[in-house]
């Protein structure tokens, strides 16, 4: 069965397959150990904040009004009338037990909203801006596209941020990455795993009957939200070459552990060496 691309999959439908594999739980094993490819397997994962982070600001940039629709702060007037025990006025009526049976109320009213705090909406609205004000910002002619595809004899699935026809024919693909500092984005792409990513990403779509012209990964810096720290260049033929083989040598680490049953969270070394950064005299 060959490769296809879809424009059309939304988040339910696509987080909610899970008959493929896909780039986040090679990277979780290679990253976090195997017993976070478990979770995901098993579909028990909770993500974490910057994963929350980074859903929230691209659904800001890929689709801006779903975003303004979607994810919504609680009204203020949820919080009036909060008392303690004693009769005082809180002082973060936010944090009280009665505000949150109110908000539940109200997420109960409202099931097409996303929650959001205030701080989150205004971060994510400045990741946005960061991004298309950056020199890095190109005008994407898909977005959010999917590809099914097999790997290793394994139906896989990747989502992928943008992608641009170049005139000759050949496509660049592009991923937003939303990251704490991008002053040393160049080592966070290893230690992330992006270029695992990049490199599954652009065997997907050459799968798919694409010309891939390079895989651009985009840092946004999190931390000043200011352009000036937005960098963007594509991964090297190396770079995808080794994430490929990673991609590869994960996959059958996972079904191993499939076979095995066994899912460590870290793994030791045969022994206990000196490690190459110990120097004492």
């Amino acid at each position: 069965m060959g490769a296809t691309i879809h424009y059309d999959v939304g988040d339910s439908d696509y987080y909610g397959d899970r008959s493929r594999w896909s780039a986040t739980l090679l990277k979780s094993a290679a990253v976090n150990g195997l017993a976070s490819a478990k979770a995901i397997l098993d579909g028990v994962d909770k993500g974490s904040k910057a994963m929350r982070e980074g859903w929230l600001a691209h659904l800001a940039v890929q689709f801006p009004d779903e975003f303004n629709r979607k994810c919504v702060v609680p009204p203020e007037d949820l919080k009036e009338g909060i008392k303690n025990a004693d009769g005082s006025e809180p002082k973060y009526p936010e944090r009280t037990k009665q505000y949150g049976l109110r908000v539940s109320e109200w997420e109960d009213a409202n099931p097409n909203v996303f929650r959001v705090t205030a701080k989150e909406r205004k971060d994510t609205l400045e990741d946005r801006e960061a991004l298309h004000k950056s020199t890095c910002w190109r005008d994407q002619d898909h977005q959010e596209a999917v590809v099914y595809f097999q790997f290793e004899g394994m139906s896989y699935k990747c989502r992928i941020d943008g992608i641009c026809n170049n005139p000759d024919g050949s496509v660049a693909l592009y991923d937003w990455k939303f990251v704490s500092g991008t002053r040393d984005f160049h080592s966070k792409i290893f230690r992330y795993g992006y270029h695992m990513q990049g490199a599954l990403y652009t065997y997907a779509m050459q799968e798919a009957g694409f010309d891939v012209d390079g895989f651009y990964l985009v840092g946004v810096d999190k931390q000043t939200r200011d352009p000036a720290y937005t960098v963007c260049a594509p991964l090297s033929q190396d770079a995808i070459d080794l994430g490929l083989s990673e991609c590869s040598k994960w996959h059958k680490r996972i079904e191993y552990s499939i076979a095995t049953d066994y899912w460590p969270a870290c793994e030791a070394p045969e022994e206990w060496g000196i490690p190459k950064w110990y120097d004492r005299d």
